[in-house]
């Protein structure tokens, strides 16, 4: 189950409901962007948020999937030249970018899940992800589980591992298995 979520400070910061099948608009004050940027919250299964920030443009949608601790504004430098072919949303994977951590913790697996359904419950089609680290895993993480769900993907330094690789084991063995 799918429920979407949103807060917006208003005016004397009172909260203003988001309103359905669009985005609230967020001002965003904290890097002093001096632009707007239309943003919500999806909830899934009560305690996992992801945020999902429209970051301008227009196009096939392009998941702009950030690395882990960052929030997928820090990229909005990239984004500018992204958004002249495509329509980028910014996806803050969860507990990263102001969303609250659920009691799960931080796992490639959940990360790509959370791909997965951002994709669903913004019914994207034909959308594109571009992944820097643990953002790069999850989107191929999300195409090996469902391979209909994007059209392609671009990664930066991917957490990768090749076993086979002499002089990786001993560093490898020592990460959680699902990366």
């Amino acid at each position: 189950m799918i429920s979407i979520l949103a807060r917006v400070e208003g005016r004397h910061g009172r909260q203003v409901p988001w309103q359905a099948r669009g985005f609230a608009r967020l001002p965003d004050r904290a890097r002093g962007l001096g632009e707007a940027f239309r943003s919500l919250r999806l909830t899934f299964g009560g305690d996992v948020n992801t945020s999902v920030h429209e970051l301008g443009g227009s196009g096939p949608p392009l998941l702009v999937l950030p690395a882990n601790g960052f929030p997928s504004r820090a990229y909005l430098p990239c984004v500018e030249f992204l958004k002249r072919n495509f329509r980028c949303l910014g996806v803050d994977l969860r507990g990263n970018g102001g969303d609250t951590p659920s009691g799960v913790g931080p796992d490639v697996l959940h990360f790509a899940d959370d791909v997965f359904r951002v994709i669903q419950a913004l019914h994207l089609t034909g959308a594109y992800a571009i992944g820097h680290s643990v953002g790069g895993t999850a989107a191929l993480r999300a195409q090996a589980a469902h391979p209909e769900c994007l059209s392609a993907i671009y990664c930066f330094e991917p957490i990768i591992f090749n076993p086979f690789i002499p002089g990786v084991q001993p560093s490898a063995s020592g990460m959680p298995r699902e990366f």
